[in-house]
């Protein structure tokens, strides 16, 4: 979608600047596979720019909040990739203090390729605690050089 623009005023200059507004979902349907898919094809169909699946290895399994354990997520937007054409596929986020930089690395390049250049690696903490922040800075730089 085009937006006319936005205006900034930095010490009385005006500054314009058009660009373009894309939109995502997070499908979120922990243990369904074919629903997972199916909503996918949908939002792209019904223009979404960007799909993005959580990835959560662990979960307790209560009936309240996950009945089937989840699928991983780079299987996942595989499939989905198979099925679609056009939306960026996501990761949001992947730990790397809970799946190693070279597996996450090497998940992500068969993703993009697979995708025909789509992927979009979501990375971060998670919810960790900041005293591992220097462990994840240390992972993400070997992601980064692992794809590079």
């Amino acid at each position: 979608m085009k937006s006319n623009f936005i205006e900034l005023s930095l010490s009385g200059v005006v500054i314009r600047e058009t660009f373009d507004m894309k939109f995502g979902c997070q499908i979120i349907t922990y243990g369904d596979i074919k629903r997972t898919i199916e909503y996918a094809v949908a939002a792209e169909k019904a223009g979404f720019s960007i799909i993005s699946l959580p990835d959560h290895l662990f979960h307790p399994l209560m009936r309240e909040f996950l009945s089937k354990p989840p699928w991983d997520t780079y299987i996942m937007l595989g499939a989905i990739a198979c099925r679609t054409n056009r939306a960026k596929l996501m990761s949001g986020v992947t730990d790397p203090l809970r799946r190693h930089p070279a597996t996450i690395a090497h998940a992500f390049s068969t993703l993009d390729i697979l995708s025909n250049g789509r992927a979009i690696l979501g990375i971060g903490a998670g919810a960790v605690s900041y005293t591992h922040l220097r462990a994840h800075e240390t992972s993400l730089h070997l992601v980064c050089r692992l794809l590079l």
